[in-house]
C-alpha cells in the first residue's frame, strides 16, 4: 500500500509539472503574439523587413504547436493520474501541496518498516525459543491422608512435566531456534542492502537537487537579463530578429531541462520513500 501510494504521489507531481509548463508556455505564447502584432505595424510602415515578418510568423506557428504538445502531454498524465489514483470524478489538481524541492537527509535505516517488520517477527521467534528452552521442569512428589470411615489412607501423588520426555517438545524447541538463526541472518543482509541502496538513491537525489538548483539559476539569468537585454537591442538595431529568436529558443531550451530535473528528482525521492517505507 506504500509503494501504491507512493507511486501515486509521483504521477501526481509529474501532473503538476506538466501544468507548469503549459501555463508557463501560455505566456510565452502570448508574448509572442503580441511582438508580432507589433511588428505587423511597423511592416506595415516600412520599419522592419518582410523576411522579419515571415520569421516571426514561422516562429509563433512553431510555439503554437509546441503549446499543443505540452497541453496533450499534461491530459495524459492527468489520465494516467486517475486511472492509478482509481479517481471516477475527475479534477483538476490544485498542485499546492507538492514535495519541496532540497538536499537528501539521512535517515537511519533501522527504522525503515520492512527492517522493522523483520524484526518484530525475530523478536516473537526469540521468545517462543526461550519459552520451549526454559529448562526442564522438576518431578513433583506430593504424600496425603485421606480418611475413609474408619480407616485411614496414604496417597502419593507424582507429577511429571510434558516436556520431561517430550520428542515433539524437543522438536519444537529445535525449530524455534532455527527459525531466530534465519531471521537473524535475513534480518543482517536486509540491513546491509538497505543501507547501501539508501546511499545509491541518497546520492541520486543530491545530484538531481544540484541539477534543479543549476537549472533554475541558469533559466533565471535568460528570463530576468539575457533576454531583456537581447528584446531592446534588437528594438534598438544593434541586433538581429534571428539573434533574439535563437536566444527566446535557448530560454524554452531551459524550462524543459528545469522540467527533466525536476521529474528526475520527483522520481528518485518517491523510490527512496518506497526503500525507507516510513516517510509520506
Amino acid at each position: 500500500m506504500i509503494e501504491l501510494k507512493n507511486n501515486i504521489a509521483y504521477v501526481y507531481h509529474e501532473a503538476c509539472l506538466n501544468k507548469q509548463q503549459v501555463n508557463a508556455f501560455k505566456e510565452v505564447v502570448q508574448s509572442f503574439e503580441l511582438l508580432q502584432r507589433k511588428r505587423q505595424k511597423a511592416y506595415e510602415f516600412g520599419e522592419i523587413s518582410k523576411i522579419d515578418l515571415l520569421l516571426l510568423s514561422i516562429e509563433l506557428r512553431t510555439i503554437r504547436q509546441e503549446e499543443k504538445n505540452l497541453i496533450s502531454q499534461y491530459e495524459q498524465s492527468l489520465e494516467l493520474l486517475y486511472k492509478e489514483a482509481y479517481v471516477l470524478q475527475k479534477e483538476l489538481p490544485m498542485c499546492q501541496d507538492l514535495k519541496e524541492i532540497s538536499s537528501w537527509e539521512k535517515v537511519n535505516m533501522d527504522e525503515a518498516l520492512p527492517i522493522q517488520a523483520l524484526q518484530k517477527n525475530m523478536k516473537a521467534a526469540q521468545s517462543l525459543y526461550q519459552r520451549f528452552n526454559s529448562g526442564i521442569s522438576p518431578i513433583g512428589l506430593s504424600v496425603g491422608m485421606q480418611q475413609e470411615l474408619d480407616t485411614q489412607r496414604i496417597t502419593f501423588g507424582l507429577s511429571i512435566p510434558l516436556n520431561f520426555s517430550s520428542g515433539k517438545q524437543e522438536a519444537k524447541r529445535m525449530l524455534a531456534l532455527s527459525q531466530t538463526h534465519m531471521l537473524q541472518n535475513r534480518l543482517q543482509v536486509l540491513k546491509k542492502s538497505a543501507k547501501k541502496e539508501g546511499e545509491i538513491l541518497g546520492k541520486k537525489l543530491n545530484l538531481a537537487f544540484t541539477n534543479v538548483q543549476n537549472a533554475q539559476e541558469t533559466l533565471h539569468l535568460y528570463e530576468q537579463e539575457l533576454i531583456p537585454l537581447m528584446a531592446k537591442s534588437y528594438e534598438l538595431g544593434e541586433s538581429s530578429l534571428i539573434e533574439l529568436l535563437l536566444a527566446k529558443r535557448e530560454m524554452w531550451k531551459l524550462r524543459e531541462t528545469l522540467s527533466k530535473e525536476k521529474r528526475l528528482y520527483y522520481q528518485s525521492l518517491f523510490n527512496y520513500y518506497n526503500l525507507v517505507s516510513s516517510k509520506e
